[in-house]
Parts: structure tokens; C-alpha cells; sequence
């Protein structure tokens, strides 16, 4: 099993702040997710390939599990695309510790998938630390995407 983890909130989110700001509004967060958020185009059409490459994608995120049956059916009606699998926050630890929420999930996900079969994309660089300590191979979602074979062949790659 090969599997992408993608990061939601600054990775696959394009709008991430105005998403933030509009759950001041009626109906809160949740609304929010529904009516604002919207999702990177071109990174879409990526995930698509690589799953058609026989990669998984497991949304991970440090969003609220409350949020992920909104956050998915967002994403499914706006784009026409699902991830394979998604690790929402159900820790009890907030958002604002993303590395150590990531750092449970990701125990969940070692579970049944060696670190080298793993490649993340994430923007935030303490969640980088954290990857690199554990030798999941990463890089932010806003550099050039690697192709499926170039993963294969360097199954060791992280960000600068």
C-alpha cells in the first residue's frame, strides 16, 4: 500500500482565512465549510492521477472530527473527487498544536503502513519536523508535484 497524506486546511484548501473568518457568521464554521471553502483545481486533478497510479489519499487534517462528514461531502460536490480514506482531529488537542495532532494520527496510519510507503504534503513546518523525525517523506503542497514514478524511485524525499 502507497499512500499520499494530504493536508486540508493550507494544502488543499485554497482559501483557508476566508474560510476562518466567515465562521463568525450564521450558521458558524460548519456553514462555513459549506458555502466558502474552496479547493485547489490543479492539485485535484493530481490526486485523481496518482489514485489512478493505485496511491491512496487520506485526507489529514487537524479539523475537528465533527467537521468531516461536511469537510467530504464539500469536497465530493465541489470537485467530484474523494480521498481514499481521512484522519480528522479526535483528540481533544486543540488545531493550533497541529504537530502533535498529526503525531497521533499519524501513529493510527503506521499502524498498517511503513513510513516509507507514505509521502506527505503539508505547508505547515512543524508538522515537517515532525515527518522528518518519523521518516515520513514530505514536502510543502506549494512546490511542483512529483509524478508517481518519481516516488517510487525516491522513496526518501523531503523538503529542503
Amino acid at each position: 500500500m502507497r499512500v499520499l497524506l494530504l493536508d486540508l486546511n493550507q494544502t488543499l484548501s485554497s482559501n483557508r482565512q476566508e474560510v476562518f473568518g466567515a465562521s463568525g457568521r450564521p450558521g458558524g464554521y460548519g456553514q462555513a465549510i459549506t458555502d466558502v471553502e474552496q479547493y485547489r483545481g490543479p492539485l485535484i486533478e493530481w490526486l485523481k492521477g496518482m489514485q489512478a497510479e493505485e496511491w491512496e489519499v487520506h485526507l489529514f487534517t487537524v479539523r475537528k472530527a465533527k467537521h468531516s462528514d461536511r469537510t467530504l461531502e464539500s469536497i465530493r460536490r465541489k470537485t467530484g473527487w474523494m480521498p481514499d480514506n481521512a484522519w480528522f482531529n479526535d483528540t481533544g488537542i486543540a488545531g493550533e498544536n497541529a504537530a502533535r495532532v498529526k503525531e497521533i494520527l499519524l501513529d493510527r496510519v503506521l499502524e498498517s503502513c511503513a513510513p516509507t510507503h507514505l509521502y506527505a504534503l503539508e505547508s505547515n513546518v512543524n508538522v515537517h519536523s515532525m515527518f522528518r523525525r518519523r521518516g515520513v517523506p514530505h514536502q510543502r503542497g506549494d512546490q511542483p508535484l512529483p509524478d508517481s514514478a518519481s516516488l517510487e524511485r525516491d522513496s526518501h524525499r523531503s523538503d529542503p
